[in-house]
């Protein structure tokens, strides 16, 4: 049970991070000169 729960948070964390990483990578590309 600890296994499966170690990985639901470690899924969690995962997408969390991708989403995060992804929003910063939106929010500061823009402001770079292309």
């Amino acid at each position: 049970m600890q296994g499966h729960a170690v990985g639901i948070q470690l899924a969690f964390w995962l997408a969390a991070a991708g989403v995060a990483v992804s929003l910063v990578f939106v929010m500061a590309l823009p402001k770079k000169p292309a």
